[in-house]
């Protein structure tokens, strides 16, 4: 591989589809191949021709990913030569945010980054009364699980819905039996991402766009040999993750190596689940199964 297409490879997972932000691709980017005398342009539209909304320094780190466009689809993109992934690299343009300021830079001066964020979790450890909160607050991806539910509840409160509180005290007493499993930490992380889940696709509140929220979703797929849709959540916390129903089945599988596209995997009684995205485009690999293929519903 060449050194120019190393150097562009962390870009082929992002998102082709503004539509599906960060259901795909890293959570953050920053910045290479900037000089350290120069800054990269934050344009407002994705042409070299827009005007430019904010500058961004030689390395920051942290820029948030609201999604990619200009990617080859997965078949392209097994298909495709070194030259023609890195022209397909170069030709791509991210959204992503800068100290308030939203626009698109070119992706070939991207690269994965780290997500900034602070590390408790919403509640005051101080007062943690069980094994759970403990676990909580000494784990910095269950601590932004929690930051990131809490806030999606805030936004759930909005609908004014008098059953939400006593349905949320109910969650909070199952999280905290995960004591109880086998693994807590697996546990209390499944709750926090299917809780998340349910929030965002039973109020609309909780699912319009915000700035704030580290999750996108629900998105519904339509996969070859599934009769019912495909609800998708993606969960962009410390780790990431994303939460799958359709009929009575729910799974929660958490992101993996790969080399295109976001592949997220998880194991349960039945074996080991896959689901690979690539913009709007899936494969869902259920154990002792052949993939399906799977593509987004449009309304």
């Amino acid at each position: 591989m060449s050194r120019v297409l190393a150097l562009l490879t962390p870009l082929v997972a992002a998102l082709p589809g503004a539509g599906l932000s960060e259901a795909d691709g890293p959570d953050a980017f920053r910045v290479i191949g900037v000089a350290d005398t120069e800054t990269l342009p934050l344009r407002s539209a994705p042409a070299r021709t827009a005007a430019p909304v904010a500058q961004i320094p030689h390395g920051t780190d942290g820029l948030r990913n609201f999604g990619c466009q200009g990617q080859p689809s997965l078949a392209e993109w097994s298909q495709a030569t070194d030259d023609e992934r890195a022209s397909a690299a170069n030709n791509t343009w991210c959204s992503v945010s800068y100290e308030g300021a939203r626009g698109w830079v070119p992706g070939r001066f991207l690269a994965e980054g780290t997500v900034l964020v602070s590390d408790g979790p919403s509640f005051d450890c101080a007062g943690t009364t069980g094994e759970i909160e403990e676990l909580v607050c000494a784990s910095s991806d269950l601590a932004a699980l929690d930051r990131e539910m809490a806030h999606i509840y805030a936004l759930a409160r909005t609908a004014g819905d008098p059953n939400l509180a006593p349905f949320q005290r109910g969650w909070i007493k199952g999280r905290n039996d995960c004591w109880k499993a086998e693994t807590p930490a697996v546990c209390a992380e499944d709750a926090y991402v299917l809780r998340i889940d349910e929030l965002r696709r039973d109020y609309s509140q909780a699912k319009a766009e915000d700035p704030e929220s580290r999750s996108t979703g629900p998105f519904s797929y339509t996969c070859n040999g599934l009769e019912d849709p495909l609800s998708a959540v993606f969960v962009q916390t410390g780790a990431t993750y994303v939460a799958l129903s359709w009929s009575e089945k729910r799974l929660v599988l958490r992101r993996a190596a790969s080399a295109s596209g976001a592949r997220y995997e998880g194991r349960d009684a039945e074996g080991t689940h896959e689901f690979w995205t690539k913009g709007e485009e899936g494969l869902l690999s259920l154990a002792n199964a052949e993939a399906l293929q799977c593509s987004v519903k449009r309304d």
